[in-house]
């Protein structure tokens, strides 16, 4: 039987690295398609989002015969729950309750993205997922400054002339940028040592 290989390696050894690329790419393929879509701001997104990181949650559960999460994931996941809880409750004395609703609904995202890298993803990988992040921060960022520079738009009543897309504001785009660099600058300290 003849052996397939591409630049010397076979496709087991391939199907091995591209396994060990998954959580970098899922990173940045969530950061990348969520920023894009207006930074995840409207509830659509953060529903299919939260239905996409639940699916991959539930792929890791039933996908591993045992789950072990140290004491500080099951503190990080509480906490993040407890806030979510918190937030829904917070519907009760707020002068906005479809808006205090939402936000719980929203923090919902961050409480199953918790879970699906605690469950998902190896100790190992955590670098790939920074990595995958900020990646998806510069995709996101390169399409907004590409777009402003090369399509340029008309004078926005709110932002003017600022770069703000494809967030929606101009102070998010920055702070999303901002964000990206923090992790980019962590990972290139971490590689130093």
């Amino acid at each position: 039987m003849r052996r397939l290989a591409f630049a010397g390696r076979s496709w087991r050894e391939l199907a091995r690295l591209g396994a060990r690329l998954v959580p970098g790419l899922a990173a940045g393929i969530a950061v990348a398609v969520d920023g894009l879509a207006s930074g995840g701001y409207f509830p659509r997104t953060w529903r299919l989002t939260t239905i996409a990181l639940a699916a991959l949650a539930a792929a890791a559960l039933f996908g591993t015969r045992r789950v072990v999460l140290a004491r500080r994931d099951w503190a990080f996941l509480a906490l993040l729950a407890a806030l979510t809880i918190w937030t829904g409750l917070s519907a009760r004395w707020s002068g906005q309750r479809t808006t205090s609703l939402l936000e719980a609904e929203r923090d919902f995202v961050y409480v199953i993205a918790a879970l699906a890298i605690v469950v998902a993803v190896d100790r190992f990988a955590i670098a790939q997922i920074l990595v995958g992040i900020v990646a998806g921060v510069t995709i996101v960022c390169a399409y907004g400054l590409g777009r402003y520079v090369f399509l340029g738009h008309p004078l926005n009543p709110i932002e003017g002339k600022l770069l703000f897309e494809p967030l929606g504001y101009a102070n998010a785009l920055g702070i999303y940028a901002a964000m990206g660099i923090v992790v980019a600058v962590g990972l290139a300290l971490a590689a130093r040592d």
